[in-house]
């Protein structure tokens, strides 16, 4: 999870998250900021993939 101002430039990396399969996790980040980088990635397993992210924030 990337914080990112402007154009394709990272301000900070926030966090990475590990979520073993068949579960979800929340976290919370009380920072600024208008756009995110989020990156999925599998530990390299075999079988099918899918991440679902929902964001919320205030403006």
């Amino acid at each position: 999870l990337i914080l990112m101002e402007g154009e394709e430039q990272y301000l900070a990396s926030l966090d990475t998250i590990v979520v073993p399969p068949k579960s979800s996790t929340t976290r919370l980040y009380p920072v600024p900021g208008r756009k995110l980088l989020i990156k999925a990635a599998t530990d390299g397993s075999s079988g099918s993939t899918s991440v679902d992210v929902i964001v919320y924030g205030t403006q």
